[in-house]
C-alpha cells in the first residue's frame, strides 16, 4: 500500500513537472507580430515590381510583406505548434492569395 500513495505523489509531481515545461499554442496575433517584425519593405517592392501587381497586370492587388522563402520555412517549424484553426486564420489574410511567394 505505501508503494501506491509514493506512486500517486510522483504521478502528481510529474503532471506538475510537465505542465510547467510546456507553452501555451501560439495565437494569430502572435504569429502576424512575427511575419510583420520580419517584414522587409525593399523585398517587398521588389516583389511587387517582379509580380507584376500595377493596375491592369496579373497581379493587380497583391500585397507583400518582403519575407523570404527559407525564413518563413524558419518561422513555420518554429509555430509547428499552432492549432489548425490558427493556420485557417491565418489563411484568411489577404497576404495569402499566391502563398509563400507574397511574403
Amino acid at each position: 500500500m505505501q508503494a501506491c500513495r509514493g506512486a500517486g505523489r510522483l504521478a502528481s509531481a510529474m503532471t506538475t513537472r510537465m505542465s510547467l515545461g510546456k507553452a501555451a499554442p501560439p495565437t494569430a496575433a502572435q504569429i502576424r507580430a512575427r511575419l510583420r517584425a520580419l517584414a522587409d519593405p525593399r523585398i517587398a517592392s521588389a516583389s511587387q515590381r517582379f509580380f507584376k501587381t500595377a493596375p491592369g497586370e496579373y497581379g493587380h492587388g497583391d500585397r507583400f510583406l518582403g519575407i523570404r522563402v527559407p525564413t518563413l520555412r524558419k518561422l513555420a517549424r518554429e509555430f509547428r505548434a499552432a492549432p489548425v484553426a490558427v493556420a485557417f486564420a491565418l489563411l484568411r489574410s489577404p497576404l495569402t492569395r499566391r502563398g509563400p511567394s507574397l511574403c
